[in-house]
C-alpha cells in the first residue's frame, strides 16, 4: 500500500490529474493609524479639570500601583531652603561635612580639576574666606544635589551656574 503510488501497478485504473493551489493568503491583522502626539504644555492647576474631562478615557486594563520600598534620604536633602540669591555648598572637610551659604561674587576661590572638587587656594577677604572655606576641602553637594560621584564638568558647570545668581559684591 505504501508503494502504490509510486509503482507502475495502476491495475488499469484511470490516473487523474491533479493541480497544486496555493492557499489563500491569511487576512493582514487591522492595524490603527499612528496617533498623532501632542506636545507637552504646562497648564495650571486650575485647568487640570478641564483638560481630564478633554481626554479620552485609556482602552488598556488599570495596572496596579508598584509597591515602593522605603527610601533614606541623603543628608545633603536636608539642607535647609535657600534664598533666591544663596548659594549653599556643601564640603567634605577633615572634620566631616560642613555646609557654607555663599551670597555675593566672586567667590574668591581655586581649586583642582578633579571630582570630588578640592579647594587649592581661598583669597583672604573673599566671600569664601568670609564664611570659612579652607584649602584641602572638598565640594560634595552644591545646592543639596549629592555631586561627589559626578564628574568634573557637571559639577564645575553647576557651580559656576548657581554662582551666576548671586551679586557682585
Amino acid at each position: 500500500m505504501g508503494n502504490a503510488c509510486c509503482s507502475n501497478e495502476d491495475r488499469g485504473e484511470k490516473v487523474q490529474q491533479s493541480t497544486l493551489v496555493p492557499a489563500p493568503e491569511p487576512a493582514a491583522p487591522q492595524v490603527e493609524a499612528p496617533r498623532k502626539v501632542q506636545q507637552y504644555e504646562p497648564r495650571s492647576l486650575a485647568q487640570a479639570p478641564q483638560v481630564l474631562a478633554a481626554a479620552p478615557a485609556p482602552a488598556m486594563a488599570p495596572t496596579p500601583a508598584p509597591v515602593l520600598a522605603p527610601v533614606q534620604v541623603p543628608a545633603t536633602a536636608r539642607l535647609p531652603k535657600k534664598g533666591p540669591e544663596e548659594l549653599q555648598v556643601e564640603f567634605m572637610t577633615p572634620e566631616g561635612c560642613k555646609t557654607v551659604t555663599l551670597r555675593h561674587r566672586p567667590l574668591g576661590i581655586d581649586f583642582n580639576k578633579t571630582n570630588p572638587i578640592k579647594m587649592k587656594r581661598v583669597q583672604a577677604g573673599s566671600e569664601g574666606d568670609l564664611v570659612g572655606i579652607q584649602e584641602g576641602w572638598q565640594v560634595v553637594g552644591i545646592n543639596g544635589e549629592d555631586v561627589a560621584v559626578q564628574d568634573f564638568d557637571y559639577t564645575y558647570a553647576l557651580l559656576r551656574k548657581m554662582s551666576e545668581r548671586l551679586p557682585m559684591r
